[in-house]
């Protein structure tokens, strides 16, 4: 689970940056499960929920591009 905080007219924008990871997670090895939650009460509140076979699949998906790049992308939008 990791828990993410954007700024108040940011969350379109996060979702936009999030959309070809998402997507690209899901075919990866290992992954069980990947989700990008909105918060209904705080817009502002992110959650993405992980499920991975192993510890060694979750590793490898740290260090993929779509990652690296979500990840990098996500710097200037978080509060």
């Amino acid at each position: 689970i990791v828990s993410l905080q954007v700024k108040k007219g940011e969350e379109k924008a996060l979702l936009e940056l999030a959309r070809p990871a998402i997507d690209a997670t899901r075919k990866e090895k290992g992954c069980l499960l990947y989700e990008l939650v909105q918060d209904i009460e705080d817009p502002t509140r992110f959650v993405f929920n992980e499920r991975w076979e192993t510890v060694d699949d979750l590793a490898a998906h740290i260090k993929a591009a779509h990652t690296q790049k979500l990840v990098g992308g996500m710097g200037k939008l978080l509060d």
